[in-house]
């Protein structure tokens, strides 16, 4: 119990950098960690941005708009950021153990008390995010095509992703369309692993022959 109330009640200051050098270590590291997207492997880009063009606006962002925002970030941006991280919101406690209930107050009341942002209203909390649709297409020559370069450019291969979009709300929904996904990628998996696979290896060391991956 003391040492959970003493760890929740360290002053954010106290750890944050000392001055722009220090910070510059730390956006340094991140810096690198964003980096590492480049030499993912061609499928891993091709889920990222598929994934990306269903996300709701301003929910996530784009490896790139990330890095560069990174740069801009000052010491100040990360004070000001801190101040207002839990000045108000609405908090939602689960205690779950060998506790009696005495115990398991004690605990949500030191956090209480080491967090003690403004409640806000249920009015003020922000609506569930929705994904995008994608546009419906009447014919196959108009499905959506969206084409990005690999950033990976030690990496000759290439990736496509098709998707078919969901929009059922129910669990019945999402319960049908994991089970449709599971029976088409079944012969697809079996196929990749032993015929195609092979062929992409055969295919390899010849020049100018393009990699197809079916997910």
């Amino acid at each position: 119990m003391n040492y959970v109330s003493d760890k929740v009640v360290t002053n954010f200051r106290d750890v944050l950098p000392k001055n722009a050098d220090e910070l510059e270590r730390f956006k340094d590291t991140v810096s690198r960690e964003l980096a590492a997207f480049d030499t993912k492997q061609p499928y891993s880009h091709s889920i990222f941005y598929s994934a990306l063009s269903t996300q709701p606006f301003r929910f996530q962002y784009s490896n790139s708009e990330m890095r560069e925002a990174l740069e801009s970030i000052t010491l100040e941006d990360l004070f000001e950021f801190v101040q207002s991280l839990w000045s108000r919101g609405q908090g939602e406690a689960l205690v779950q153990g060998n506790l009696e209930k005495k115990e398991a107050l004690r605990i949500i009341d030191a956090f209480d008390k080491a967090i003690p942002f403004n409640t806000i209203s249920d009015d003020d909390v922000p609506p569930y995010l929705t994904p995008l649709p994608l546009p419906l297409c009447s014919s196959i020559s108009k499905l959506v095509n969206i084409r990005i370069s690999e950033p990976n450019v030690n990496n000759k291969n290439s990736a496509s992703q098709v998707m078919f979009q969901c929009l059922g709300t129910s669990e019945k929904d999402h319960v049908l369309i994991e089970l449709l996904s599971s029976i088409i990628n079944e012969p697809f998996y079996d196929d990749l692993r032993t015929n195609v696979s092979f062929f992409f290896k055969e295919k390899l060391n010849e020049n100018d022959y393009l990699t197809l991956y079916i997910f």
